[in-house]
């Protein structure tokens, strides 16, 4: 209770470092501590979502996984001429996340559209085509705009030189 001090400059810095790392410890711990009730619910939520179809599927959930209001919003639905549900391996992940909280909807989203970016061809699918294909579409649109700006400038120099043959 304060009747055993540091009195040496040595002990004093001693002491000083000591309480500093002793209660930077201490915190880390409480901290540590305070997150396991957390850990605990995020971890059952986890199990009832991963696990909420068994082993085996009804026609009820898998309509829910290839129709349902979340697969929707996400735009991830597939509409099959014959009318058959079928939820795909994706579709399956890409709700789960969003389920568990891993991913936002926007997540999903922001993703979607960086893929419309690159699949110029519109084929749903990457690959060495729609690479060279993107590749070919830019040149061609860079090759449109520096064909376009000197035809603007000549139609400017013609309008110029028509206003000065008229005064």
């Amino acid at each position: 209770y304060g009747d055993i001090v540091p009195v040496t400059v040595g002990g004093k810095l001693f002491a000083t470092f000591f309480s500093v790392i002793a209660g930077t410890v201490l915190l880390h711990n409480m901290t540590l501590i305070s997150m396991i009730p957390l850990e605990l619910r995020k971890r059952r939520v986890e199990h009832a979502v991963l696990g909420q179809f068994g082993s085996q599927l009804t026609d009820d959930e898998l309509r829910e996984l290839s129709t349902g209001r979340l697969i929707n919003r996400l735009k991830l639905a597939t509409n099959r001429p014959d009318g058959l549900e079928e939820c795909t391996r994706e579709m399956f992940s890409l709700a789960m996340l969003v389920r568990l909280g891993r991913i936002t909807e926007n997540d999903v989203r922001s993703t979607f559209s960086a893929f419309r970016r690159l699949d110029v061809g519109n084929y749903g699918k990457l690959n060495s085509r729609t690479i060279i294909e993107g590749e070919l579409m830019r040149r061609k649109s860079l090759r449109n705009l520096v064909a376009l700006s000197p035809h603007e400038e000549d139609e400017e120099d013609q309008q110029s030189a028509q206003n000065n043959n008229y005064p």
